[in-house]
C-alpha cells in the first residue's frame, strides 16, 4: 500500500514539475493579447473523454463522456450508467457506476501547449439493483437501486495538459480521483 501511495505522490510531483517548467519556458508573449485571443477567445472545442474515476480509491470504475470549451472556459461531464436499471429479470445485480464533472480555465503556454487547472466532483462505487422491486416510469420498467457507498470520490481537483495539433486538441487529465484522456475537434481559430 505504501508503494502505491509513493508512486501516486511521484506522479503528482512529476505533473507539477512539468506544469511549472511549461510556465517557465513559455514564450515571452504567451499571455499577451495575441496568443490569449487566438486560443481562448476565438477557439471553441468539443471532445470525447475516456478514463477512470476512483483510480486511487477502493473501486476504480471506467467512465466515458464529453468536454466543451468556449472562450477559454472548460467543462467536462462523464460517467458510467447503471447496467441493469431497466432489466426485466427478477434477479439482484451488483453494478458499477461512476460520475465526474469539472470546470476550469485554459492557460495558453504556447500556441500548441496549454494547461487547464480544473475543479469539480467525482464519485464511483457499486449499486445493488433489485429486479424484483420495480415500477413503471415513462412507459418502461425501472428497477429499485441502492447505492452501496463503497467507492470513493468527493471534491476533485487537478490539471489538464493540452496539445493542440491542426484542428485537434489532445489532452491528458490527472486529478485526485480521475485519470482520463480526450480528443476534441476545434473551430473558430
Amino acid at each position: 500500500m505504501s508503494s502505491m501511495i509513493n508512486s501516486t505522490r511521484s506522479i503528482k510531483l512529476t505533473f507539477l514539475v512539468i506544469a511549472m517548467m511549461s510556465f517557465y519556458s513559455a514564450d515571452a508573449d504567451a499571455f499577451s493579447s495575441g496568443l490569449f485571443k487566438e486560443t481562448n477567445i476565438k477557439e471553441k472545442a468539443f471532445g470525447l473523454t475516456l478514463g477512470v474515476v476512483g483510480w486511487q480509491d477502493d473501486q476504480p470504475t471506467p467512465a466515458i463522456g464529453f468536454s466543451l470549451q468556449f472562450f477559454g472556459v472548460y467543462f467536462d461531464l462523464m460517467g458510467l450508467p447503471i447496467n441493469h436499471r431497466d432489466d426485466v429479470g427478477t434477479e439482484t445485480w451488483i453494478d458499477e457506476t461512476s460520475f465526474a464533472a469539472h470546470i476550469g480555465y485554459q492557460l495558453p503556454i504556447t500556441k500548441t501547449v496549454r494547461i487547464i487547472p480544473i475543479i469539480g466532483a467525482a464519485d464511483c462505487g457499486t449499486v445493488t439493483v433489485n429486479g424484483a422491486v420495480w415500477h413503471f416510469e415513462n412507459g418502461h420498467i425501472v428497477n429499485d437501486t441502492k447505492y452501496n457507498g463503497d467507492g470513493g470520490g468527493g471534491l476533485d481537483y487537478g490539471g489538464i495538459l493540452v496539445i493542440h495539433h491542426k484542428k485537434w486538441n489532445f489532452s491528458a487529465t490527472y486529478t485526485n480521483h480521475t485519470v482520463y484522456f480526450a480528443a476534441a475537434i476545434t473551430w473558430g481559430n
